[in-house]
């Protein structure tokens, strides 16, 4: 009786050692802590940004991500044959673009177009991928930092 006593005991401790490391694998990036990019203050609360990291910190790593990830900047053409009559967007106006917050400008995604400015008084044009892009790609970066498991295709 104690033989099988002892062998259920240690069955039990090896399942329970073996679930906690597999739960913390499935969790690796879950359990660390999301930081907040400081740009976020300018466009929300601070009660908010706390509540959401409480509650929901994979919306703060989207607003993360959606800063710098969410765009793309590429110059005017030289001399086009063609003239581009984007509209303004004044965001970055005399800034370094490395700080440019693009969560100021309440912009909204079109699913299927990428969407065009002109990036303020400079020769460029800031390019906002697509939500089903940008969905995508925010995917793989959690699938990248171990907050989602890999999708089998």
């Amino acid at each position: 009786m104690k033989l099988i006593f002892r062998t259920l005991s240690l069955l039990f401790l090896c399942f329970a050692i073996s679930s906690h490391f597999y739960a913390s694998g499935q969790n690796a990036g879950k359990s660390s802590k999301v930081i907040p990019d400081p740009r976020l203050y300018e466009c929300f609360d601070a009660s908010f940004i706390q509540h959401q990291l409480d509650i929901n910190p994979k919306l703060i790593l989207y607003y993360n991500f959606f800063l710098d990830h969410s765009y793309y900047i590429t110059d005017f053409p030289p001399k086009a044959d063609y003239v581009c009559n984007f509209p303004v967007i004044d965001f970055a106006a005399g800034k370094d673009l490395s700080q440019l917050n693009v969560l100021k400008s309440n912009l909204k995604l079109n699913n299927k177009k990428q969407t065009y400015f002109q990036l303020g008084d400079r020769h460029q044009i800031i390019v906002f991928y697509t939500q089903k892009e940008l969905t995508q790609k925010f995917n793989e970066y959690l699938v990248s930092i171990g907050y989602l498991k890999p999708r089998n295709k």
